[in-house]
């Protein structure tokens, strides 16, 4: 088990960490090597570890989270106008189905 501690992480950080834990444990990477791309001082490409058994256990923030509603955001609006345009247009064919026939004299 391994466990990572950090204020922020790159997109696939902790997956390639492991990855070049593995390639090192099976001597593939040499310890000398590693350290030398951690410095800086050298490029690995290294594939990155599957995501299956990664666990993303607990996130902490600095500041308490609390979420503030600020009203749609346009998304939400376009579709809020596009479900009342739908019901208008339900109700209207409802009342046309649903309205008796007039009846004219020829």
């Amino acid at each position: 088990m391994v466990e990572f501690r950090a204020p922020s992480f790159v997109w696939g950080m902790v997956r390639k960490i492991v990855a070049a834990l593995r390639e090192t444990e099976a001597g593939r990477v040499s310890i000398d090597r590693l350290e030398a791309a951690v410095r800086g001082d050298a490029r690995l490409t290294l594939p990155m570890a599957e995501p299956e058994r990664l666990v993303l256990w607990d996130v902490e923030y600095a500041e308490p989270w609390v979420h503030r509603w600020a009203g749609p955001n346009r998304h939400q609006s376009g579709w809020e106008a596009s479900m009342r345009d739908q019901l208008w247009i339900r109700k209207e064919v409802v009342r046309a189905l649903t309205a008796e026939p007039s009846r004219s004299t020829p």
